[in-house]
Formats: structure tokens, C-alpha cells, sequence
């Protein structure tokens, strides 16, 4: 690549601390029409947080949902219907976020396109490509509980893996425990493409049996993200079920000491900020509620000793 879309190379990232997990730029319409906290995250905030908390690099994607789909219809019916503001999804999203960082000059940011299964994927396929002429682009996106699209679905349903080989870029998806987010799903389509680089975030969904097939997958393709560690670990503490690792939620510095040890190429660290906090309001008594800074992220990272080596990581993926 040459001119505005080189991407920062592996010297550059060297010795970085480096966010493998952000969201900013527009709006996610989907928290903001239900009430829920976090809906918004400006490009130059998010930046603000990393030079202020001395992080060297951040990954960003745009917020989870896409001004394509009529958000109503979505929650009322769980349909997905064209809203009319734009031809296919992630369309303004994807453009909005590298076009700012692009505009604001913010070599720190590594943009990720994001990515629906759920309609006009030709389409979108083809604004990728116009996008990584254009910009430096660094990987793909997909949310998979958002879409309702598990994410073995993506080379039988679309060109998205062959594009992420070509262009030798990685693929994250959102995943849980199970469902369409069900993390055994990155699994079995990292499985198909083993020269392809998957990242199955939010540790897995904390998910015990993904975390027992991981431990004998014999290629080297599927990495992890701790994002978002502090409020993640509040929330399992009180809400155990039995496909969830045991582990001492209590003290989230030793859940990330389980996984980097237990998994010592394959972990990224990030934040998902703007979700460091957030708040889900799901009816009288059933507020589910949590307040962590970018910062407090940060100094968990800091204070295991582990940079070093989700660095290299980070590299690597």
C-alpha cells in the first residue's frame, strides 16, 4: 500500500500499549431508542481518553448499530427492514468513522469496517474495497447478536473472508456463551480458513466449552480480546450459570492472569469503550448498571505485567 491508505506497520506498534477494542463516530440508535447508556462516543473524546491514559494505539470500530435498519421495526418484531437513509448497512457508519480519522489526522486509530449479513452484502462488499483504496483499513467488524448472524454464516453468506484474505486483515466478532453470538461458531469457521485471522471477543463469552475446544484447536488463527474486563466480571459475579468459566469474578486482575496464562498467544487487550460503562434499563428492579473509566481499564493492564506480551499479540493478529 502507498500513500493515504499505508497502514501502520509492526516497527511502529512495537513497545505499544495497544487497544484492540473501541467504538466511536455517530450513534447507536438501538441504546439510544431503548434508554440505554452508552448511544454515543465522539472521535476526539475517545482519543482524549488514550492520550490521557498513555495508550499508544487504539482499535475502532463503528458503534454497533446501523442507521440502514428501521431501529422500531428491530425492537418491535425483531425484523430487519431499510429505514431509507442510506443504501446498504454500515454504509454512513464505515465512511463517518474513517473519513474523521482521516480529516482529524488520527494516526493512532486503526479503523475496522463494519459488517451485516442481513442485507445488500454485495453491496457492502464493494464499499470495502472502495474504503481500503481510499483509507487505511485494518480489519472487519461483525456484531454478531446485533445482526442475529452467527458467525459460521459468513462464507456461505457472503465474500467477507475472502476479502479479509486478499487484504490479509483480521475479522473480530461479537461473541457469548450461546445463540447467533454462541463463540463455538468462531470456531467452526476458523476451522475452514485456518490462514485467516479470527478474534472471538469478550473472552470467549467466558464460555467453558468454547474454552475446552480452544484448548486443542491446532491452528494458530483464533485470538481473544479481555474488553470489557472491570464491568464484564461485575456482571458474571452476580449472574453464574453453569456454561460460565469458574473463575473469581471478584478479582478481575486473576480472571486476566486464567486467560493470558492459560492462552499466551492468543490474548489482545482492550477496552470496549464506550461500554467501560453502561446501563441497560430493562424495567422497574431489573436495572443492570455499571461505572468503570477508560483509566481503570488501563492500570488492570499495567499492573499485571502482561503488556509485553498482548502486544506481541496484538502484532501477530
Amino acid at each position: 500500500m502507498s500513500g493515504s491508505n499505508l497502514r501502520v506497520g509492526a516497527k511502529e506498534l512495537e513497545g505499544q500499549l495497544i487497544d484492540t477494542h473501541t467504538h466511536c463516530g455517530g450513534m447507536d440508535l438501538s441504546n439510544f431508542y431503548k434508554g440505554r447508556y452508552p448511544s454515543s462516543q465522539d472521535i476526539l473524546d475517545l482519543d482524549e481518553k488514550r492520550r490521557s491514559a498513555n495508550v499508544g494505539y487504539q482499535i475502532v470500530f463503528p458503534m454497533p448499530t446501523s442507521l440502514y435498519y428501521d431501529i422500531p421495526a428491530y425492537w418491535k418484531d425483531r425484523i430487519f427492514v431499510p429505514s431509507g437513509y442510506s443504501t446498504h448497512p454500515f454504509q454512513l457508519e464505515n465512511q463517518y468513522l474513517f473519513s474523521q480519522v482521516k480529516h482529524f489526522r488520527l494516526d493512532r486509530m486503526l479503523p475496522f469496517a463494519a459488517i451485516s449479513l442481513q442485507a445488500q452484502v454485495a453491496e457492502q462488499e464493494g464499499d470495502i474495497l472502495r474504503l481500503a483504496e481510499q483509507y487505511p483499513l485494518y480489519g472487519l467488524k461483525h456484531h454478531t447478536k446485533v445482526d442475529q448472524k452467527s458467525a459460521d454464516k459468513l462464507d456461505s453468506e457472503s465474500a467477507f473472508v475472502e476479502l479479509a484474505r486478499e487484504m490479509n486483515i483480521p475479522i473480530l466478532f461479537h461473541t457469548e456463551q450461546k445463540g447467533c453470538s454462541g463463540a463455538m461458531a468462531v470456531i467452526d469457521l476458523a476451522a475452514r480458513h485456518p490462514d485467516v485471522r479470527f478474534c472471538a471477543a469478550h473472552m470467549g463469552g467466558l464460555s467453558v466449552e468454547f474454552c475446552r475446544v480452544l484448548d486443542g484447536y491446532p491452528y494458530d488463527n483464533i485470538y481473544m480480546d479481555t474488553c470489557p474486563l472491570l464491568p464484564r466480571c461485575a456482571s458474571v459475579s452476580k449472574n453464574r450459570n453453569p456454561h460460565l468459566l469458574d473463575l473469581d469474578y471478584e478479582n478481575p486482575q486473576s480472571v486476566l492472569g486464567h486467560f493470558v496464562e492459560r492462552y499466551p498467544s492468543r490474548m489482545l487487550w482492550g477496552t470496549d469503550s464506550p461500554w467501560t460503562a453502561y446501563c441497560l434499563l430493562e424495567g422497574p428492579g431489573h436495572e443492570n448498571v455499571a461505572n468503570f473509566g477508560y483509566q481503570q481499564e488501563v492500570t488492570v493492564i499495567l499492573a499485571s505485567g502482561y503488556q509485553q506480551i498482548m502486544t506481541e499479540n496484538t502484532i501477530q493478529y
